[in-house]
């Protein structure tokens, strides 16, 4: 019984890891549309790596993926590159 205990705090400590960081993505996407929300306007990539305190290309992807996800939408810019993203959305 003890064993069966042990290996189970072991589980639940250790036995996750990769759904706490894709926990810890979906937190930060979440803050990305509190933030455009808050804002009511769209918002830059500068906006959003200051914001969340990370790099260009982190934030860029985060935008990306709320993109695909139908959350946001580009605005400005071509085809391949974006100004500024709108919030399309709801939280």
């Amino acid at each position: 019984m003890w064993q069966q205990n042990l290996q189970q705090l072991i589980g639940k400590l250790y036995g996750h890891e990769e759904q706490a960081e894709k926990h810890q993505l979906y937190s930060r996407e979440e803050e990305i549309l509190r933030l455009c929300h808050r804002l009511e306007r769209p918002v830059r990539l500068a906006e959003v790596e200051n914001f969340l305190k990370c790099g260009h290309r982190k934030a860029r992807r985060l935008l990306d993926g709320l993109t695909e996800r139908n959350l946001m939408e580009r605005v400005g810019g071509g085809p391949s590159r974006a100004h500024a993203w709108r919030y399309i959305g709801r939280i």
